[in-house]
């Protein structure tokens, strides 16, 4: 796991300099931000539906194990795509 995200954080820093390198608008900072803040009302609003459900001492467990995986690769792609709108 932490491999796993040493790599994609590696690779967002990357793609977050060539945005930088390529000129930074409003357009990116609302963007980026946003994406952050869908990523994180998913994960509340999944880890609330799960405890509900679940009376466990283990609710939301699993949404958080596959929100880790699933937030910084959509990170990624949402820098990927935003540098690759700039350059279409």
């Amino acid at each position: 796991m932490a491999i796993y995200l040493i790599l994609v954080g590696v690779l967002f820093l990357i793609l977050v300099y060539s945005n930088v390198k390529a000129g930074l608008d409003t357009d990116w900072l609302i963007w980026t931000l946003a994406t952050i803040a869908v990523l994180v009302g998913v994960l509340y609003l999944s880890n609330y539906i799960d405890c509900k459900m679940n009376k466990s001492g283990y609710c939301g467990t699993v949404p958080t194990s596959i929100w880790m995986y699933a937030a910084p690769v959509a990170l990624c792609l949402m820098q990927f795509i935003y540098l690759k709108r700039g350059r279409i």
